[in-house]
């Protein structure tokens, strides 16, 4: 997650506070560094907020609970693959952004290395409320 940081510290343009939406199964041996990680990074005058998702039976109750209060966000249990569209919809309402725009999408591997990425990604999507992201990255915990 430090590389994470590293990019929305790294960002020239702050107009808009970041939100990091981590998703993941929750099968993690070292809870304590990461939730230790987000607490460093996320306070209110650092405008960054980190959103938890639990996906499956299998999910740290301690550790998607943990990173979420630990960096001022949501948390979310899905436990039906069917579930995950309706729950990040939810959760993306519940930060009340003005408007999503996602330029970037990199997904990582647990040594925190790009192993898919995609760039100049569709315009605006607008559901209900609309929000705003400058860089979506996707790792595991």
């Amino acid at each position: 997650m430090k590389h994470i940081f590293d990019e929305i510290k790294a960002r020239k343009d702050r107009t808009y506070p970041s939100h990091i939406y981590l998703l993941t199964d929750g099968a993690v041996y070292n809870n304590q560094p990461i939730i230790d990680l987000v607490k460093e990074n996320c306070h209110p005058k650092s405008e960054v907020k980190v959103h938890t998702f639990g996906v499956g039976n299998g999910a740290d109750a301690n550790l998607i609970k943990g990173v979420a209060f630990a960096g001022l966000g949501n948390f979310t249990f899905i436990y039906r693959d069917d579930e995950i569209e309706e729950k990040v919809i939810e959760s993306l309402c519940k930060t009340r952004l003005e408007y999503l725009l996602i330029n970037e999408c990199s997904i990582l591997d647990e040594d925190e290395n790009v192993i898919a990425k995609m760039e100049n990604l569709p315009a605006v999507l607008q559901p209900a409320t609309a929000f705003n992201f400058e860089t979506l990255l996707v790792g595991q915990a």
